[in-house]
């Protein structure tokens, strides 16, 4: 049985991968059962899958779980590679002309993400692209749906515990 680790962990792990290795990354966004928001990291080179669940209990605090899965047997979904992109000063200028500004973003997403601190060299950066989707994605497998359920119990749990006047007013 796949191990759950609070969100914050994962998050942690996930940009430490990224750092070594930001190439092949795609980072798809939703709302699953129960209205919590989901978060999916794939990083297709090392066939590697993290889902998080969680909610925010204000705009600057969440909480929730996640856990690192077998990416190989996901339906992976066509989108360009997330990461981040070094913007140079020439360009940043362009990005807010709205004739060239499309060409400009095009030619941004065809580079290779970078990591982090390489990222922070230019001045400004350009992060995603990030998919938002409406619901729980369709390239779950079977595994990935028993953990989102495991994922929406503990999360529910946890709120139960240590928010109860949240869960009150949601119900």
């Amino acid at each position: 049985m796949v191990e759950l680790e609070p969100a914050d962990e994962i998050i942690q792990e996930i940009l430490k991968r990224y750092d070594k290795n930001p190439k092949g990354w795609q980072f798809f966004v939703g709302r699953g059962a129960g209205g919590f928001q989901d978060l999916f990291f794939i990083q297709n080179s090392d066939q590697e899958l993290w889902q998080i669940k969680q909610h925010y209990l204000n705009p600057y605090k969440m909480v929730g779980f996640g856990a690192k899965i077998d990416g190989s047997r996901h339906r992976s979904l066509e989108s360009p590679e997330f990461g981040l992109r070094p913007i140079p000063h020439s360009e940043l200028e362009t990005i807010f002309d709205e004739k060239l500004a499309p060409n400009v973003l095009e030619g941004i997403l065809r580079r290779s993400p970078v990591p982090i601190r390489e990222a922070m060299q230019g001045e400004g950066i350009l992060s995603g692209p990030i998919i938002h989707l409406r619901q729980t994605p369709a390239f779950l497998s079977r595994e990935q749906e028993e953990l989102d359920l495991r994922l929406k119990l503990e999360l529910e749990n946890l709120l139960w515990k240590r928010y109860p006047e949240r869960m009150r007013l949601s119900v």
